[in-house]
């Protein structure tokens, strides 16, 4: 489950619009209000209890984060590969009948031909015999065998490879861009009541405001 949709909000989302969202989904949900169905509504305040605090400590939050990514990728990788499987099998599927129709009209060609040879043989009226000359058989015709059908080759279309990702982090990039670049910091900051936050990386120090990159210095 995505903690961030479970609260009906961004990854950029704030920590007072994540308090907001989390006071307005206790009132539904807390078991004071659920005398009826009291385990169910205990669960789901343990639930949404443990999304409050992983997404208010901005260490857990930025671990977190980097873990949503990770299995963002590893999903987008699958239904990639899984897409790629399908279009090759439909390609190669599609290959094989315009194979078939090809070979199916070259034969459907030679045996038309053939017959058509052979019924102009027929309706050829023979020359009359000269007198006294014995009678000798005509030579025999020799009809020729059909070549062999020609399979076409197809050639698989080529592979484009994928541009490299660029590997510098760009101002204006939020927290996911960063993570997915750099990886995980070494320690992290926040300011909640200026909607900062500082990720350390040796004696580099990004800085986000309202989750976008800011500034980026280098400490001495």
């Amino acid at each position: 489950m995505n903690f961030y949709e479970a609260l009906n909000l961004k990854p950029e989302a704030t920590v007072e619009e994540i308090e907001q969202a989390y006071r307005q989904l206790a009132r539904k949900v807390h078991p004071d209000f659920h005398q009826d169905d009291a385990n169910a509504s205990e669960d789901h305040m343990k639930m949404l209890n443990l999304i409050r605090d992983t997404l208010i400590d901005p260490e857990r939050r930025v671990r977190y984060d980097a873990e949503l990514l990770r299995s963002s990728q590893a999903s987008e990788a699958g239904f990639r590969k899984a897409k790629r499987f399908v279009s090759g099998w439909a390609l190669a599927w599609s290959n094989r009948q315009l194979a078939i129709v090809i070979v199916a009209g070259l034969l459907l060609g030679v045996a038309l031909g053939g017959s058509l040879w052979f019924h102009r043989r027929l309706s050829v009226p023979s020359p009359p015999l000269p007198t006294n000359q014995p009678i000798s058989s005509p030579p025999s015709a020799s009809i020729p065998e059909p070549s062999a059908p020609v399979t076409p080759t197809l050639k698989n279309p080529a592979v484009i490879p994928s541009k490299p990702k660029p590997q510098v982090v760009q101002l204006g990039s939020n927290l996911n861009e960063i993570l997915q670049v750099m990886g995980n910091p070494d320690r992290v900051e926040e300011d909640s009541s200026h909607n900062l936050r500082v990720l350390y990386y040796g004696k580099l120090r990004l800085i986000l405001k309202n989750g976008k990159l800011v500034q980026g210095l280098t400490q001495p």
